[in-house]
């Protein structure tokens, strides 16, 4: 959890600078969005499937403690760098060492936990996510609050404005963990006991799923589908959080600073709410209403709830209205976060979890997190032609995504039921 704030910090900071960033770079919102999405996503593609692959391979503990220290560093680098395109490097590198997180992370739960926990686990863990983007919010509004218009000096880096200086500091405390994920201790793999039994069950699972092309193709429409909502929920929620801070400044005059403790606070609350309500959910309908397909139902429901408030709350020129509407938003824009990774625990075989954890992500990222922020500002740069127009382009995502993806799971709720059952009959 603690790597997995980090991580977010690190990734989200960059949409509170948004702004100072633009002027002093003399950036366009297309330039702005490249930086949110495409920059960082490039090599969190290029990475996260042999990052998956070692974690089914290697000590998964020592796979995570180099991508943090990759990740780290990197975001250090955007706070010291001149251009966009230097930027445009920095930020690929901070996708880079991302891309070791999730795939070890998810693998090591699955082997501490039973399947049927798994959407509670990793709902409980994506918490993580919303205290890191809380803080990226918080701590960068605080630096930018404490330099102002000023510069700070720092020893063997120089004078740093407020932004470059925000990245240094979000950065540099997660370098320590380096030394913690070298030390910690590393789970026993499911499947890997030499009992009889066990080496009959690794026999039997083996034989059903030899490779990632046969577990495809054994469970196709179902991966189809989560893959395909994986990344339209993701498009969705980048959206809004790459975008937002610059919504409550262009539309309603809010400082960096009022925008920073307003979506951090937001954030803080409704986020962790939301991600471990979902867990809970679906734990809940899986045990006491028996159904096998209970991530899904609450994907759902988070897909068509945010749709709903995220286009009240970003069409509305009312302030007081708008606040109540980016909170539900945000509920149930993080029911489906952690549920999403433990549905796709659910179905998989033990030694393909690594992989399929990083070919999801693959999805979410190449898909979602590229075209969130990017189709905003070409929405906002192209359709519209007006700055103050950003927050109709986030509503538009947002119920363009929403929609398609509700219908789609709501539409193929027996083929993830087929899915699990198979898995549990190995």
């Amino acid at each position: 959890m603690l790597a997995m704030v980090f991580s977010i910090i690190d990734r989200q900071v960059l949409a509170l600078l948004v702004e100072p960033i633009k002027d002093d770079l003399a950036l366009s919102d297309t330039e702005l969005g490249v930086l949110l999405g495409p920059a960082f996503v490039s090599c969190y593609l290029l990475f996260g499937l042999p990052f998956g692959w070692a974690a089914d391979r290697f000590p998964r503990r020592y796979v995570i403690a180099l991508g943090v220290g990759i990740w780290c560093l990197a975001t250090i680098t955007c706070g010291l760098v001149g251009s966009f395109a230097l930027l445009v490097v920095a930020r690929a590198l901070v996708g880079a060492g991302e891309a070791a997180l999730t795939p070890s992370s998810m693998s090591m739960l699955s082997d501490v936990f039973p399947r049927e926990r798994m959407p509670l686990v990793t709902s409980v863990l994506s918490i993580a996510m919303h205290l890191g983007a809380a803080s990226a919010f918080l701590v960068g509004g605080l630096v930018v609050s404490l330099v102002g218009e000023g510069v700070v000096f720092i020893p063997f880096l120089g004078e740093l404005s407020a932004w470059r200086m925000t990245f240094v500091v979000v950065g540099t405390p997660g370098l320590a963990l380096v030394a913690v994920f070298l030390l910690i201790r590393e789970p026993l793999r499911t499947g890997t006991a030499t009992t009889a039994e066990n080496e009959r069950n690794d026999y039997r699972t083996e034989t059903a799923a030899r490779s990632l092309r046969d577990f495809y193709r054994a469970n196709r429409q179902t991966l189809n589908v989560h893959m395909s909502v994986s990344a339209l929920l993701t498009l969705s929620t980048y959206a809004f959080v790459s975008w937002a801070p610059s919504y409550l400044m262009r539309v309603h005059n809010a400082s960096t600073e009022n925008a920073a403790f307003t979506l951090g606070l937001v954030s803080l609350i409704c986020g962790p709410l939301g991600a471990l309500g979902g867990g809970v959910l679906s734990t809940r309908l899986h045990r006491n209403r028996g159904r096998d397909d209970a991530p899904w139902i609450v994907m759902a429901t988070s897909a068509l709830g945010a749709a709903l408030f995220g286009a009240l709350a970003f069409t509305t020129t009312n302030k007081m209205i708008m606040f109540p509407f980016v909170a539900l938003a945000m509920l149930f824009g993080s029911l489906y976060l952690g549920v999403i990774h433990g549905a796709l625990q659910m179905i998989t075989p033990a030694h393909l979890k690594g992989q399929m954890a990083a070919i999801m992500l693959m999805a979410m990222t190449g898909i979602g997190t590229t075209l969130g922020p990017v189709t905003v500002a070409l929405l906002t740069d192209q359709v519209f032609r007006d700055p103050l127009r950003v927050g109709h382009s986030i509503a538009l995502v947002s119920v363009a995504a929403g929609l398609v993806a509700g219908y789609l799971l709501l539409r193929n709720l027996t083929s993830f039921q087929s899915s699990y059952r198979k898995v549990a009959s190995l």
